[in-house]
């Protein structure tokens, strides 16, 4: 089960995913597997491309009594080509809540994602016929309505 809450204004996006999993199925005699992650973040765009962020992963196992709750600040860069949009971030984090065995204190999330831009591009120049024929086609029906 997950839920999903953004809101958004301006230069401003913050919100939150939170995700539930129960382990069904499997071994008896092993423990069971249930689990919280919740992800609030924030971001904020401060021109050219350049971005500050907040995007942490908090982990809670149930059934352990394990969690990490790390808290972090980063920075990011959207680089847009002809043909590919790149996004590169790296985000420091430190856990301000942990426990359990082998919960990391702190933890480096970097990432880069890329978008592909699909379809065929109008040619500029057929964009500017275009208009040409439009204009040319206006200007006929004015002088005929004269």
């Amino acid at each position: 089960m997950a839920a999903l809450a953004v809101w958004g204004k301006g230069i401003v996006l913050v919100g939150g995913l939170a995700n539930y999993q129960i382990g069904v199925g499997g071994d008896a005699s092993k423990p069971r597997t249930q689990f919280i992650v919740a992800q609030p973040f924030v971001f904020l765009q401060l021109g050219k491309g350049y971005y500050l962020r907040s995007a942490p992963i908090w982990y809670f196992d149930i059934e352990q009594p394990t969690y990490n709750v790390p808290f972090g600040l980063g920075a990011g860069k959207v680089i847009p080509t002809e043909k590919i949009v790149f996004n590169l971030f790296i985000e420091p984090q430190f856990a301000v809540a942990l426990r359990g065995i082998g919960q990391p204190a702190v933890q480096i999330f970097a990432g880069l994602n890329m978008q592909f831009k699909l379809g065929k591009k109008k040619k500029k120049n057929a964009q500017a016929a275009h208009l040409v024929n439009q204009l040319r086609a206006e200007q006929s029906l004015r002088s005929q309505m004269q």
